[in-house]
């Protein structure tokens, strides 16, 4: 999605009536390319870098990306460019954020499907609002629960009840 900070980053091109044509930055190029998965992409991304990207730039959008999309494909499909990149010669810092990220979100996804089969199973009565974190911590252990909480909450797929469990939101209610 082209986010405030992307259009802020972008330069004014021109302006005829009602259609304006700005050119988005060379660090969100390489980040759209980064997600695609067309042949050129990773020689383009070469190209990119060495006219000089803001990788610190590029992992801040990477989050508000997986705040705005609401969903965490947007890293796994961006994880597998790196290693591309790097049989071509090409390292960069943000290759490790991006596999933290990417971690998070797989832990992410586990803890969501732990929540939903124990709010199914186990959790179906009146006694909690959701599912208590012990226990899909229990199941997932305690770095995942954690990190995958904090991802679902950053990407609103999870919310706390009065009593703390975790409640899954539906998310195609939601957009409705």
């Amino acid at each position: 999605m082209l986010s405030d900070d992307m259009e802020a980053r972008s330069q004014h091109l021109v302006e005829d009536g009602p259609l304006t044509i700005r050119m988005v930055s060379l660090d969100d190029i390489f980040l759209f390319k980064s997600v695609a998965n067309r042949d050129d992409d990773v020689d383009d991304m070469v190209v990119l870098a060495q006219a000089g990207i803001d990788e610190e730039l590029i992992v801040q959008e990477v989050h508000t990306q997986l705040s705005l999309i609401g969903r965490d494909e947007f890293v796994g499909a961006m994880k597998h460019k790196p290693a591309r990149l790097q049989e071509k010669g090409y390292s960069f810092d943000i290759q490790d954020e991006i596999e933290r990220l990417h971690s998070r979100t797989v832990g992410g996804e586990r803890v969501a499907q732990c929540i939903r089969l124990l709010a199914e199973t186990e959790y179906d009565d009146e006694l909690y609002e959701g599912v208590p974190e012990p226990t899909f911590e229990s199941r997932v252990g305690e770095e995942t629960a954690t990190s995958g909480i904090d991802l679902l909450q950053q990407i609103g797929h999870v919310r706390c009840g009065e009593d703390n469990s975790h409640i899954l939101q539906d998310r195609e209610n939601e957009d409705k």
